[in-house]
């Protein structure tokens, strides 16, 4: 039975094996994905620049103008997640992944961008992307523009590419946005069959796991996930909502909890076979995939 370690996405593959957190894994992410259509698909890189740092038409970058994109670049206020300077514009993007804006976050950054306007860059803005609606009622400093992550999803995938190198980038950075739940999707019947089946094989896991003869600490979910935290709350055994076709297992190191063996199902034929060679399948990879651990 082959016990699988790639993820077909490669944003996502990386993101599981690098030490970056969440949040600033996705910025670095992005600016890669818009550096590289700047770079070869200007027309449209700037599109998608405007459509991030622009309200309505005040204002616009060109193709013939020089633009750079850094990210984490220290300021005397912090270390605002992207910068993008061209001649007369100075723009600062904050980035949320889950968690919220910090009490006065917005207001040191703002300050940031009110020195910077002093000296002469004629736009200087500060823009907060964010996966939820921030509520700025009774702020007394609000950002320029409020960008939501579903937003520069469907900006990406509206995109026209020629190359296809960017197209095959912005292709990989959309399904990693949607990975991340970072989009609004159509909900359809797929769904009313789908829950109870993904109980369904939670209970068949935990059979195996105990067949296994790992022990089980407790049951374990999140946005992201569902399964079972065994060995001491060491390793985690489950699922992925963003593959749920993949059986993974998870080991902590640091902050971060790669994969380090996975099942996939649908290489098994595992909704073919019956429940007993389900549950053997199941069990022969447990035990294989906890063999490979080190305490």
């Amino acid at each position: 039975m082959p016990i699988h370690n790639l993820s077909s996405n490669v944003f996502s593959a990386l993101g599981k094996r690098n030490s970056l957190t969440d949040e600033d894994y996705l910025t670095e992410t992005f600016v890669f994905v818009l550096n590289y259509i700047l770079s070869h698909e200007r027309p449209a890189g700037v599109t998608l620049l405007n459509l991030l740092c622009v309200n309505g038409a005040e204002f616009e970058f060109k193709p013939d103008e020089q633009i750079e994109i850094r990210t984490q670049v220290a300021t005397a206020e912090g270390t605002p997640d992207i910068m993008v300077v061209a001649p007369d514009k100075f723009i600062l993007v904050k980035v949320k992944h889950d968690s919220g804006v910090g009490p006065d976050q917005v207001e040191r950054y703002d300050s940031v961008v009110r020195q910077v306007s002093s000296t002469g860059k004629k736009h200087s803005h500060l823009v907060l992307l964010t996966r939820y609606q921030v509520d700025f009622e009774g702020k007394a400093v609000k950002p320029y523009k409020h960008v939501r992550w579903s937003d520069v999803y469907n900006w990406v995938v509206k995109l026209k590419l020629s190359d296809p190198v960017a197209s095959h980038y912005v292709r990989e950075f959309a399904d990693f946005l949607k990975e991340k739940h970072m989009t609004v999707q159509q909900i359809t019947w797929e769904y009313v069959n789908g829950v109870p089946a993904l109980k369904n094989l939670l209970t068949m896991l935990n059979s195996a796991i105990d067949t296994a003869g790992v022990k089980i600490n407790s049951k374990s979910s999140g946005w992201d996930f569902v399964g079972f935290w065994v060995r001491n709350n060491k390793n985690f055994v489950g699922v992925e909502y963003a593959r749920p076709t993949y059986v993974v297992v998870q080991t902590r190191l640091k902050s971060k909890w790669p994969v380090v063996a996975e099942l996939d199902l649908t290489a098994e034929h595992f909704f073919y076979l019956d429940k007993d060679e389900q549950l053997k399948v199941l069990t022969k990879f447990v035990k294989a995939a906890i063999s490979l651990l080190v305490d």
